[in-house]
């Protein structure tokens, strides 16, 4: 994706009922999980949601935002509130290609696991910085597919963990309707590079 065909991506709120292929949804998430993280924790999980009961759990979660329910997809991101559940094979792999020593990688396997006995609210936002360059990705990779898409934190997340019965370690971060769009307006304002960009 060009630095032009980025800058023309724009979210979405209507969708048709034109249905997306499983392999394209997989493309798009294949992509996101080739996001970094810290320690390469890769501390997300991918909940497609595609049945009517799990659709209209996410509409009612979000307040009635209607419009959710129209596309085809709706992917809601998790984040792994234990956190260190992958650093052993993640450290693993620094080992075997030469990134780290073995006792190097002990040592940042004891730094990780003392994540996970940090407080909640931590965590919590340990995984809101972590997860969301998974959703980055996950925009643009369904942009490049020729799909729409619109981020939606705006949802109840305890609501939506009970109504879709989740383990209590995973915690809903981000719902992500994915379809094809039927609108055609233009893009909305984005200030100016000069007026965000400091150098000092």
């Amino acid at each position: 994706m060009t630095i032009d065909e980025l800058a023309k991506r724009k979210s979405a709120h209507s969708f048709n009922d034109r249905e997306v292929e499983p392999e394209t949804i997989n493309e798009v998430l294949d992509a996101a999980r080739q996001a970094p993280s810290a320690w390469n924790l890769q501390p997300w999980r991918f909940l497609v949601l595609r049945s009517d009961s799990a659709v209209e759990a996410a509409v009612e979660s979000s307040y009635g935002q209607e419009w959710m329910g129209e596309p085809a997809r709706i992917v809601a991101i998790l984040g792994d509130m234990r956190i260190s559940t992958h650093a052993e094979e993640a450290l693993d792999d620094t080992v075997a290609k030469g990134y780290k020593t073995r006792e190097e990688a002990d040592s940042s396997l004891d730094h990780i696991e003392d994540y996970g006995d940090r407080s909640e609210q931590w965590r919590r936002n340990w995984l809101n910085r972590n997860c969301m360059f998974a959703a980055a990705y996950m925009l643009l990779a369904a942009e490049e597919e020729g799909l729409s898409t619109c981020p939606v934190r705006g949802f109840d997340q305890e609501e939506i963990s009970g109504t879709l019965d989740l383990d209590e370690h995973w915690l809903p971060l981000l719902l992500v309707p994915i379809g094809y769009s039927d609108e055609y307006h233009d893009r909305k304002y984005r200030r100016d590079l000069s007026e965000m960009t400091r150098r000092v």
